[in-house]
């Protein structure tokens, strides 16, 4: 806090005067070393005035190693940044409701303090606040909290268990990293999750992710070697680079159907993973992604993937079998090198994917079998490795694919349907109108709202799931001279030509 006067000293504490209207000070330091139990008074006299102790200022009693206790007043609005840092032997400290606001870093390497109760009025914890706090088992977090701060609880290891108000919106960096907890439960109100946030929790063994969640950042579970399952939310949309990076003890993972994107190095040396399926929306599997997974058996790659990245599955010794689709393109350089127990590949790209160099290096693909679309066998069994396959075969009938779910869009009344499995048909079904349609783009007219279903096919390929949607075409308002559904330049450019007769 600004001061407004010179310091002055009552019994060996230094005050700086923050208001001299309503006569408040700040304690600012103590003139000597302080030991054992420090009572910080609600008033002092000075010049003949009484005044208020409203604040413990920035760095006030920090590097106090012998002091072992602080009772502060409930006059005291604030603790400033810093304030009891590095008190080494500080186990017990009493803070009055009257506290709103507590500073970065404020008890920031007190390792002898075991408990911690704040304040209601307190609306975040700033940034390493109780970094380090070694011995702290127990802390009260009240409902008023919305934000934890970047290392908040970083290498508090004593803390086995915490709970994070349902109030609470961004958890920030590292905020609980190197902690004891066993267990944690993210409410739905907290949409961001920061880096490292529970990195090398390595007792956390149960989690409970926000439904608000839109990322899983970088590192945030790294290191939990004891995490033994995971179910990311459907609101997910990534998950960051090492983001679960070394759970060893991870064997299970449900990834979110909205994930788009798996960054470098997200799952690398989770040992004890045994499959992991892609869901259809992931377009991207990073480098490294699943680096020495040495206990996959099986692995699924949804039906929107377009490139695998160098070393995805490098190491992943137990790997039997993997199904890659047809939308992928690109496989980076040992992407499935040392896989030394790969049986079976099946691939569904009709189309050869770009294959960089040493992409299966040292597997077992000498003792494989591929099996491709029957249209495709020829070309894979001349293809740079590809070819080094024991067996190259076509895809049965049981192994089918299935067509992607089409997307539904509509412009000005014309109705289009896309569909990531390449060379497909929509079969289209409209409430108004019943019967099938076929075709990538129709007109709709006639009507203000159809109800509209579709599906795709492809022969050699199961029918897709139905997409689903109502139209509001709007066609006839006011205006719209050719029943686009929309009152445009051209509209006006024919109201003219009526006009004149043309």
């Amino acid at each position: 806090m600004l001061s407004l006067a010179a310091d002055f000293t009552v019994d060996g504490l230094s005050y700086n005067i923050t208001s001299t209207t309503d006569l408040k000070v700040e304690v600012t330091k103590s003139l000597t070393q302080p030991s054992g139990n420090l009572t910080i008074p609600a008033s002092v006299e000075y010049g003949g005035k009484s005044y208020t102790v409203t604040g413990i200022g920035y760095q006030a009693f920090n590097f106090s190693f012998n002091l072992t206790s602080v009772i502060i007043p409930n006059t005291v609005t604030y603790i400033a940044e810093w304030a009891f840092m590095s008190c080494n032997k500080l186990t017990s400290v009493t803070i009055p409701n009257s506290v709103t606001t507590i500073g970065e870093g404020a008890f920031s390497g007190c390792k002898s303090l075991t408990s911690i109760t704040i304040p209601d009025a307190v609306t975040s914890i700033e940034n390493s606040t109780f970094d380090s706090c070694t011995n702290l088992t127990s802390v009260t977090i009240p409902e008023s909290v919305t934000n934890i701060g970047e290392y908040a609880f970083n290498n508090c290891n004593s803390l086995t268990s915490v709970t994070i108000p349902q109030f609470v919106t961004t958890i920030g960096n590292a905020a609980f990293s190197r902690t004891g907890l066993t267990s944690v439960t993210i409410p739905n109100t907290v949409t961001t999750i920061g880096d490292a946030a529970f990195s090398q929790c390595t007792d956390l063994a149960s989690v409970t992710l926000s439904n608000s969640l839109t990322a899983i950042s970088d590192g945030t579970f790294s290191y939990c070697s004891a995490l033994p399952s995971i179910i990311v939310p459907e609101s997910v949309m990534s998950l960051g680079v090492r983001a679960f990076q070394y759970c060893s003890g991870l064997t299970s993972i449900t990834i979110g159907n909205s994930v788009t994107i798996i960054k470098d190095y997200a799952f690398e040396g989770c040992t004890a993973l045994a499959s992991i399926t892609i869901p259809n929306a992931v377009t991207s599997i990073g480098t490294k992604a699943f680096n020495g997974c040495s206990s996959m058996l099986s692995a699924t790659l949804g039906k929107s993937v377009t490139t695998i990245g160098s070393s995805a599955f490098y190491q992943c010794t137990s790997l039997a079998s993997v199904t890659i689709p047809n939308s992928v393109t690109n496989i980076g350089s040992f992407a499935f090198a040392e896989c030394s127990g790969l049986l079976n590949m099946y691939c569904y790209a009709e189309k050869i994917p770009l294959t960089e160099s040493l992409a299966f290096s040292n597997s077992n693909i000498a003792n494989a079998t591929l099996h491709v679309p029957a249209e495709s066998v020829s070309a894979y069994q001349v293809a740079y490795q590809w070819k080094d396959f024991k067996e190259i075969v076509a895809l049965s009938g049981s192994e089918m694919l299935k067509c992607a779910t089409p997307t539904i869009t509509i412009v000005g009344g014309k109705l289009t349907f896309s569909c990531s499995t390449e060379g497909v048909s929509f079969n289209a079904c409209y409430s108004y109108n019943s019967g099938n349609k076929t075709g990538n783009e129709l007109i709709l007219s006639g009507t203000t709202t159809a109800h509209v279903s579709v599906y795709a096919t492809k022969e050699g390929y199961e029918d897709s799931d139905v997409a689903e949607t109502d139209v509001e075409l709007y066609v006839g308002k006011k205006g719209d001279v050719n029943a686009d559904g929309e009152v445009t330049v051209t509209d006006a450019v024919e109201v003219v030509n009526i006009i004149l007769g043309k």
